[in-house]
């Protein structure tokens, strides 16, 4: 029971970063001549952002360290869905993959169960 709470908690959390964090791009975004790709990295950004702390409050409540994993897996399903129902440059089709996966790697190597 300990370990779905964890699932739902990291998932919560990472979808709030990934939505934060893409608000946040597009509210800051630059004018296009300077940075035209400033909303695109805040997307990537988000996308690897939320998995990496959705990974860890997965683990740190859950106390099992494949939730993490779980959590940047669920973060790659959106990323690919996201990018296959709108057109994206191929640096983002590959980033949808890499940053999440990036992120499981982390989580990973530092979060602890609590």
């Amino acid at each position: 029971m300990k370990q779905l709470l964890g699932l739902a908690i990291g998932l919560v959390v990472g979808v709030a970063v990934i939505f934060c964090v893409n608000w946040l791009g597009s509210r800051l975004a630059l004018p296009d001549d300077f940075i035209a790709d400033t909303p695109q990295a805040a997307t990537v950004g988000g996308w690897a952002l939320g998995a990496l702390a959705g990974g860890v409050a997965a683990v740190r409540v859950g106390a099992w360290p494949v939730s993490g994993w779980i959590i940047a897996l669920i973060a790659i399903g959106y990323a690919l869905s996201t990018s296959l129902m709108s057109p994206h440059p191929l640096w983002m089709q590959i980033a949808a993959v890499a940053a999440p996966f990036l992120a499981g790697v982390v989580v990973s190597g530092i979060a602890r169960p609590a």
